[in-house]
């Protein structure tokens, strides 16, 4: 390939790796650590006898104009992330560097989370295939696991069978790239095999596919014309899987609409409550036509809190204010406040800077979510000069987003004051 291809492709995976690796701290390292592993295996340098041949032929002036390339399109793609981080004194370097020390389960042994991982990771591989993950109740389902199992050994198996066959250097590369992103993938995800979601398996959703590529090449190989019936089959059977989950998940919004309802197809976002935007829009329209004053103190969780100041916005009237609840102070001088929560957690499962010191009025159920209404106690408040640690709820290590308005409408001073770094 001519220069310019190789720097074209080379900066297409930099562009790539460097947008994706902002999405979520896994996909940085994750991506990062197959396409190093990648690198060393094509160029030899795992091995000691040729490591200094190999460096001898990629230390040349071409491959710092790669090194250059890609230093480029990481700082261009990287400048939001860079300036964030000076104008918040580091925070998003502190939080990540925090994320590596909270989120790993430390009262789990390294064997307990490898066979953790054995489990989880054949379970989400068919999870990506068939849109179903495992029957309700049972985590540990044999049939998703069993399969999962044997679908992705047998894959990396015809891989390396058809690697050792193949005689075109590109296509070689290309089958050695799969079994390193599949087995780096699942050494990387063993320090998080308690804590893993669908969501995080987003890095390898070609695999599958390329699997049932191999799996169909070995098919129409060993049988012919005879494959065609099982691969039809095969393909048939993943679309109607595929099929029949969009239309079970869209069916569950439909039903959690007007009623309580076990939410058991929502797999890729962050919240499973089955709360939706129809629920929430029926929520204000009910806090706002039964408001008792025009200042209106509502709590949410962190998840809603700008879905609800949003709605509150279209109603475009000047008149009213809103606001949510960030400490108990903040139920100072307030009679009434609204609380929002999903069915399933109810009361219990409000938090205590709202339970402890508010009453129930009345309630009103909008399908999973539901509406108290709340008399504050003033008596029982904190005194404020216990405001600090009554305010101790905060999540460690939250930083406010900021915003390319903040930097070039806001100084110094005021951008600090914002993030609460002066008074």
């Amino acid at each position: 390939q001519s220069l310019k291809k190789k720097i074209l492709w080379l900066g297409l995976w930099a562009l790539a790796l460097s947008i994706a690796s902002q999405y979520h701290f896994f996909a940085l390292f994750s991506l990062a650590a197959i396409s190093a592993v990648f690198f060393f295996v094509i160029n030899d340098l795992w091995n000691p006898k040729q490591i200094v041949s190999s460096c001898k032929k990629i230390l040349t002036r071409q491959f710092a104009v790669y090194i250059l390339a890609v230093f480029v399109i990481f700082g261009v793609t990287y400048t939001p992330v860079i300036i964030s981080d000076v104008v918040t004194h580091g925070s998003n370097t502190k939080n990540f560097i925090g994320a590596f020390s909270e989120k790993p389960r430390k009262n789990k042994t390294l064997r307990q989370k490898i066979i953790r991982n054995l489990r989880e990771q054949p379970k989400h591989y068919y999870l990506l295939i068939t849109s179903f993950r495992h029957q309700h109740g049972k985590k540990a389902d044999p049939v998703p696991v069993g399969f999962g199992a044997a679908f992705v050994v047998l894959g990396i198996v015809l891989a390396v069978i058809k690697r050792r066959k193949e005689k075109i250097e590109v296509k070689r590369n290309f089958l050695t790239l799969v079994i390193i992103w599949t087995a780096v993938f699942f050494l990387v995800t063993i320090p998080m095999s308690y804590q893993l979601r669908p969501r995080f398996f987003v890095v390898i959703f070609p695999i599958p596919y390329i699997f049932f590529a191999l799996w169909f090449s070995f098919f129409k190989e060993k049988l012919k014309k005879r494959s065609y019936p099982i691969i039809f089959s095969v393909v048939a059977s993943i679309l109607f899987l595929n099929f029949y989950g969009t239309y079970a998940w869209f069916r569950e919004q439909q039903l959690s609409q007007n009623n309580g309802f076990e939410v058991g197809r929502t797999y890729i976002l962050k919240r499973q409550d089955g709360i939706t935007l129809g629920q929430l829009e029926r929520a204000i329209d009910h806090m706002y036509s039964t408001r008792r004053t025009d200042d209106i103190l509502f709590y949410a969780d962190t998840e809603y809190i700008n879905s609800v100041k949003y709605l509150f916005q279209l109603k475009n009237d000047a008149v009213i204010t809103y606001e949510p609840v960030k400490n108990p102070q903040s139920l100072r001088n307030r009679e009434y406040i609204f609380a929002l929560n999903n069915t399933k957690g109810g009361v219990s499962s409000l938090s205590k800077k709202v339970k402890a010191y508010a009453v129930i009025v009345s309630e009103k159920q909008f399908g999973q979510l539901i509406v108290y209404e709340m008399r504050v106690d003033q008596e029982s408040l904190p005194k404020l000069e216990n405001e600090a640690v009554a305010s101790e709820d905060k999540k460690k290590g939250k930083t406010k987003r900021i915003f390319w308005r903040d930097i070039f409408n806001m100084s110094d001073d005021e951008l600090d004051i914002e993030l609460g770094k002066k008074e």
